[in-house]
């Protein structure tokens, strides 16, 4: 009967050991997560960027960027060698005030390997680089490009010397899909027997019966205003990747039409161009008789660093064993910022004890061992105290 109670309770004191001990490691994970959080960068880095035009014209410090104009938008950035980099931590770029975005996109970074080591992220005010788990400490000479389509931010209101104009949007930021803007005849011209002819850029398919005119007119403003009136009869023929629209008899509407194409371009980031004319009797001797618009969205990014050379003392061991007697090289010497200090292995495990356990070496993994000693240090040697009148862990 004895001995089964001392069994029984040697049972019970080691089921409490299990309990505890999970606890501990339930607290070391919850700790562990909490304290890894995502760190801006951008205080860290030098930046800089420059907006060219299609021909690579710098136009970075011209205000009057044409709405209806794609450009590029170039960032570079550099960091110092000693700012420690994170898992998901990341750098913000401001989109300059003289371009817009149209909507908001992702696409990957790669580096010279085309391994993929972070994340654009890019919205109306901000670039965001994110960079991924491939991409630590251990790098030097660490630098980058980002580079995205754009537009001009500058609408000509007050102009009305164009007798075709043509414009285009996504309809949703997934960029799946794309509403081409045709508007004509501004100053309401007789016209008869008019076609536009439409020519789809690459990467672009019509949307089967997309089709809209509205008869109008445009404001002091050039705001198109719906006046109602009947447009003519449409015949939409498609030959290869050009769209003939033809409007039957006579007319002199001003007419605003709309269709959509599907996009299947790049996914991370595309522009799309698209060019239309148009004749008939009455658009001889006009302002102009074709014109070309583009939309665009995203871009790409590169990375580039060097490999740090290698801190442990082993890796520059050149093969020789000295017993485990050799000392860090002037690398791992410990510096006022770092708390970590090399010592051979000592373990000094005691129950309802402090524990000390320093790895050999310095660094990250030797400031991870220390923490750890410190959460079980804090936790345990007080669950002892606090319970041992209760004969809760009275014993280990």
């Amino acid at each position: 009967m004895g001995q089964d109670r001392t069994l029984n309770g040697g049972i019970r004191i080691m089921v409490k050991k299990v309990i505890t001990l999970f606890v501990f490691a339930c607290l070391g994970l919850f700790f562990f997560n909490v304290s890894a959080h995502a760190d801006d960068l951008t205080k860290q880095i030098n930046s800089s960027y420059q907006v060219s035009d299609s021909q690579g014209k710098d136009v970075t410090n011209q205000n009057n960027l044409d709405y209806y104009t794609q450009y590029k938008l170039k960032y570079h950035w550099n960091m110092r060698d000693d700012v420690n980099v994170k898992e998901n931590d990341n750098i913000q770029l401001s989109i300059p005030q003289n371009v817009r975005i149209d909507g908001a996109n992702s696409f990957p970074a790669y580096n010279n390997d085309n391994i993929k080591v972070g994340t654009v992220n890019v919205n109306n005010s901000t670039a965001s680089l994110t960079f991924n788990g491939s991409f630590l400490d251990k790098k030097i000479n660490r630098q980058g490009d980002i580079n995205l389509n754009v537009s001009g931010k500058n609408i000509d209101h007050k102009s009305k010397k164009w007798f075709v104009n043509k414009t285009g949007w996504f309809k949703k930021d997934d960029h799946k899909q794309i509403t081409w803007n045709v508007a004509f005849n501004p100053n309401h011209k007789d016209l008869n027997n008019v076609k536009l002819t439409d020519s789809l850029g690459n990467n672009q398919k019509y949307v089967a019966g997309s089709v809209k005119a509205t008869s109008g007119y445009w404001d002091e403003n050039n705001n198109f205003i719906a006046d109602n009136k009947t447009v003519p009869a449409i015949t939409v023929n498609q030959v290869n990747n050009n769209l003939e629209f033809s409007f039957a008899g006579a007319f002199n509407n001003g007419i605003n039409l709309t269709y959509n194409t599907d996009a299947n371009g790049n996914p991370n980031g595309d522009v799309y161009k698209n060019t239309v004319a148009i004749s008939g009797q009455g658009t001889e001797n006009v302002a102009n008789t074709s014109v070309s618009a583009s939309v665009s969205f995203g871009g790409n990014a590169n990375v580039k660093y060097d490999q740090a050379k290698p801190t442990n003392p082993n890796d520059n061991n050149n093969g020789n064993n000295n017993n485990g007697n050799q000392q860090p090289n002037n690398n791992c010497q410990p510096q006022p910022i770092n708390p970590c200090r090399p010592h051979r292995v000592v373990y000094q495990w005691g129950w309802c004890h402090p524990v000390r356990h320093y790895n050999w070496g310095c660094g990250f993994f030797n400031c991870i061992d220390r923490w750890l000693n410190g959460i079980y240090n804090w936790f345990v040697p007080r669950t002892c105290y606090s319970f041992s009148s209760n004969v809760f862990l009275y014993r280990w």
